[in-house]
């Protein structure tokens, strides 16, 4: 967004909590975020985009341009990035709070390998900079939605680190349990591969119903208005 005083532009960054000198702006961001000037001829950082929209809610706008991501970079992504991620799950809400869940983050390129070897929907987590294998109690009725529910919000923080990703399989891979020595009382849901997007992607542009024709006011059929 330009700045007609200064005739520069304001940037989103990451883990910062205040506004770098300028004039005045009514943009307050949340924390983890940080706005500051550059000139418009550095093209690397700028964005163009409603600030005022992201932040107030980034969470809204990381869902709104997550797309699902199925070509890397050979380019390792920081231990701190790949941590919160793996936390990212680790918060995520469940049934009765029982976490019925195990995250194998793999960062091993040989291992990676033979992972995208045993999945049908996904060989290309072997061209992945980690993946997260996201593993389940059998015993609990309501693992695999907890599970769902972690794995989400795994690819959601990746995506607002610059990070893509996709959901590969879905239960039954035991193969991959096996591979990676996962006790007999777990299932394995998914493998989600992550890595820096090896092309540049559309955020946003998705090919989705109208929203009319999904959503509801008070009864089935009834206009949201």
């Amino acid at each position: 967004m330009r700045d007609p005083a200064h005739g520069q532009y304001l940037v989103i960054r990451e883990r910062s909590h205040s506004l770098s000198p300028g004039p005045p702006t009514s943009a307050t961001p949340r924390p983890g975020y940080h706005i500051r000037h550059i000139r418009p001829h550095c093209r690397a950082l700028r964005i163009f985009l409603n600030v005022g929209r992201i932040m107030a809610n980034p969470v809204f706008e990381a869902l709104r341009t997550v797309l699902a991501i199925r070509e890397y970079q050979d380019r390792d992504v920081p231990e701190d990035v790949v941590r919160r991620l793996a936390e990212s799950g680790h918060l995520s809400a469940s049934a009765g709070n029982r976490q019925p869940w195990h995250f194998v983050v793999v960062r091993d390129r040989a291992t990676l390998q033979r992972l995208g070897s045993l999945m049908r929907t996904g060989p290309y987590v072997a061209g992945s900079a980690f993946a997260i294998v996201v593993a389940y109690e059998r015993d609990t009725v309501l693992a695999v939605s907890d599970a769902s529910r972690a794995s989400q919000s795994m690819i959601l923080t990746a995506w607002g680190d610059g990070v893509g990703s996709n959901w590969t399989g879905f239960g039954g891979l035991a193969e991959v349990a096996t591979e990676l020595g996962i006790p007999d009382s777990y299932d394995v849901l998914a493998v989600l591969p992550f890595g820096y997007p090896a092309r540049r992607v559309g955020k946003g542009r998705k090919n989705r119903k109208p929203f009319g024709g999904v959503v509801s006011a008070e009864r089935f059929g009834q206009p949201f208005n």
